[in-house]
């Protein structure tokens, strides 16, 4: 037993020895290293260490090996750089502010140059992190004009997180992808300029951004496009990202999007300035998804100050559209052109259009379609909340049209009859806006069914010259809980559309139309879009007979006599609401009706639980 014991044991320590070495020969191979650069250490070179750091980033990188670590000091570079496909981590010790890699002083005498080379295959392994990226002009290795002003990524998908950008060049001032997918985190694009893509120019590419900034980017020629970001055949992602104060001489001024299939979820868009169109967003051919995103100031001149949409079928859902411009054109809020998006659940407040449609207008053979939408305080010459025109063909679904203005004619909605307008509103809500609220021209197809439109006289007595009746429609106040809001002023933010209880427009719409364009099951507010009042006789029609007109559901409770989890929630809702007066909405769990829904209505509410 012991001869064999011994035996096995001489027989296995080499072959343990010479597994420690391989192992030892592969980490080694693969990086495990942190090497220090510090520009106190220049003029250098040093040697990596900690104690005797390197003088240069690139030195550093030229001495690295995959897996490697390369943590900077604080102090300003004078230098660019080239990953040359490494995935190596570049981080700073202590962040971008004090952290600079500044290329100003790189290229010779006209020559151009990016501060960040990534053109080499480089992977989400390729880290640069917590730097200022400056001083760049652009790479001209692929193109004659200078791209990439402060990081080009060619064939690559690094990852890059908390740096700033204030760069130049032709195109990508702050950032070029061409071929790429870059993860780019809690970045700030700040004062770049280039011809296409002030702050960042994406081609054939997937970038990824999150919690990333664009402000003051611009474009510095009269046909220079995309202030902050320009798309051309490319699908990024961004969520969480705003886009401030960008400008373009021509088109899309905050974002352009080409041939190009973005998705953008709670991304901020405000006072974004486009001498041409779109504001905020300028779609050509492409067809973006935004959700949960706000569109606020934002200016094109010749139209679509939020949003415009060219060819493009667009998907806006859950968004705000507040007091963007069309200051030499249409579409205030939106604009539409031979396009046909889908719009659901969002707000168009106090947006001004100088020719037509303040809130939105759409033209030319395009297609819209609207849900849970309502228009408060939008102006222009025409069209207050809508100018449709030229062969357009409108569907308009428990939508909610209040205090719009036209200084000439169709307060609420205008009808173009040139080519043939259609236009087709269900369980819509139109009240209060001047000085009218439809105005068809001679030739302009509208129906109009189980809505509530003032001065229309209802089915039993309606006005021919608002379109056909459909049947179901009324005129009575809708009894909103306060259409100027505290301010006392239409189209401000404090605007509330919601209805009161004792509302005509409760349990009186059409269930099976609002399905039928995939009518979603929350309202505006995000409440069930279904809730029966069983104090109020249903005279909707559909598979369910209770929907309310326009775009939200009255109150927050079921009031279905059961108060149960479904009704904790929306008490705990009301709860969370505005301080010092009554909560919009929440007259139904007001338990000992005061007015207020407190701690109070809380107590009484665990009485009558019926788990």
């Amino acid at each position: 037993m012991t001869t064999e014991s011994t035996t096995y044991k001489r027989l296995q320590m080499p072959r343990l020895s010479a597994l420690v070495i391989t192992l030892a020969l592969c980490c080694a191979a693969s990086g495990q290293t942190t090497l220090y650069v510090d520009d106190d250490n220049c003029p250098g070179p040093g040697s990596g260490s900690l104690v005797d750091p390197y003088c240069s980033i690139q030195v550093a990188i030229d001495a690295s090996i995959n897996g490697d670590t390369i943590e900077v000091a604080s102090g300003t570079y004078f230098e660019a750089i080239d990953f040359l496909g490494k995935a190596i981590t570049l981080r700073s010790s202590d962040g971008p502010a004090t952290t600079i890699i500044d290329a100003s002083s790189v290229p010779a005498a006209g020559e151009t140059i990016s501060v960040v080379r990534c053109v080499s295959g480089e992977t989400s392994a390729t880290v640069l992190n917590g730097f200022t990226i400056t001083g760049g002009t652009g790479d001209t290795t692929a193109t004659e004009v200078p791209i990439g002003g402060g990081m080009i990524n060619i064939d690559s998908s690094p990852t890059v997180h908390d740096c700033i950008f204030t760069n130049r060049a032709g195109s990508g001032g702050g950032m070029y992808n061409a071929l790429s997918s870059p993860s780019v985190s809690n970045c700030m694009f700040i004062g770049n300029r280039a011809t296409y893509g002030g702050g960042m120019f994406n081609v054939d590419s997937s970038s990824m951004l999150i919690n990333c900034a664009f402000i003051d980017n611009w474009t510095d020629s009269a046909d220079g496009n995309g202030g902050g970001m320009y798309n051309d055949n490319s699908n990024p992602t961004l969520i969480n990202c705003t886009f401030v104060g960008n400008t373009t001489h021509a088109v899309g001024a905050g974002m352009l999007n080409r041939l190009s299939n973005p998705i953008l979820t709670n991304c901020t868009f405000r006072g974004n300035t486009a001498a041409g169109g779109g504001g905020g967003m300028a779609n050509g051919n492409s067809n973006p998804t935004v959700t949960n995103c706000s569109f606020i100031n934002n200016t094109g001149r010749w139209g679509g100050g939020g949003m415009s949409n060219f060819r493009s079928s667009s998907t806006v859902s859950n968004c705000t559209f507040i007091s963007n411009t069309a200051s030499g054109g249409s579409g205030g809020g939106m604009q539409n052109y031979e396009s046909s998006p889908t719009v659901n659940n969002c707000t168009f407040i106090g947006n001004t259009a100088i020719t037509a449609g303040g809130g939105v207008i759409n033209e030319v053979s395009s297609s819209t379609t609207f849900s849970n939408c309502t228009f408060s305080g939008n102006i222009s010459k025409r069209g207050g909340g809508i100018y449709n025109d030229f062969r357009s063909t409108i569907g308009l679904y428990n939508c909610t049209f209040s205090e719009n203005s036209a200084t000439q004619y169709g307060g609420g909605i205008y009808n173009n009859s040139t080519g043939s307008v259609t236009v087709a509103m269900t369980n819509c809500i139109m009240w209060g806006d001047g000085p009218n609220e439809i105005i068809n021209t001679s030739g302009a197809l509208t129906t109009i069914n189980f809505s509530n439109i003032g001065g229309s006289g209802g089915s039993a007595a309606w006005d021919s010259l608002l379109g056909l009746d459909g049947g179901g429609n009324i005129d009575a106040d809708p009894l909103f809980v306060d259409p100027l809001g505290l301010d006392g002023l239409a189209g401000t933010a404090d605007d509330d559309l919601r209805l009161l209880p004792g509302s005509p427009c409760i349990d009186a719409a059409d269930y099976d139309a609002y399905l039928s364009v995939g009518g979603g099951a929350a309202d505006l507010d995000g409440k069930t879009r279904i809730i029966d009042n069983i104090n109020v006789l249903d005279t909707g029609v559909g598979v369910v007979t209770y929907l309310d007109m326009g775009a939200y559901e009255e109150g927050v409770c079921h009031i279905d006599d059961i108060f149960d989890l479904n009704d904790f929630v929306n008490l705990d809702a009301c709860l969370d609401g505005p301080a010092g007066g009554p909560n919009p909405g929440c007259a139904c769990i007001d338990l000992n009706f005061d007015d207020h829904v407190d701690l109070r209505d809380f107590a009484q509410f665990q009485l009558i639980f019926n788990p």
